[in-house]
């Protein structure tokens, strides 16, 4: 099952959405990440979707318009199955979500993708 490769909520930073560009920047560069969760600013700990830095890079908007929806994955579900599911979507992260709607964290396509040339450890 994908729960083997789920980053716990708690380990993750998020950007805010009440962050500057900049802000959300340095925090990037901080944390050496590619992509950053976004959460609400009026509900701490709420993901509400992920950010790309190349796209704060490269865009010259508000960078609010570089977030990105979080893809809901049960955790049953294959790591192939979740893979299948985000790239259908072009989600590069997604949360895993139980029946009872409790957020268990994240996924990151990348290291799925890694897990199945590499085979799981």
């Amino acid at each position: 099952p994908v729960t083997q490769f789920v980053t716990p909520s708690s380990r993750v930073v998020p950007a805010r959405n009440d962050m500057t560009q900049n802000e959300v920047l340095r925090l990037a560069h901080r944390f050496k990440s590619g992509i950053l969760p976004v959460e609400s600013r009026q509900t701490p700990r709420r993901l509400i979707g992920y950010v790309r830095i190349v796209d704060l890079y490269l865009g010259n908007d508000n960078w609010l318009n570089y977030i990105y929806p979080l893809l809901e994955i049960k955790p049953t579900e294959t790591v192939l199955g979740a893979l299948m599911q985000m790239c259908d979507q072009r989600e590069t992260m997604a949360l895993v979500v139980n029946q009872n709607g409790e957020t268990l964290g994240l996924l990151n396509a990348r290291r799925l993708t890694e897990s199945l040339f590499r085979g799981t450890k």
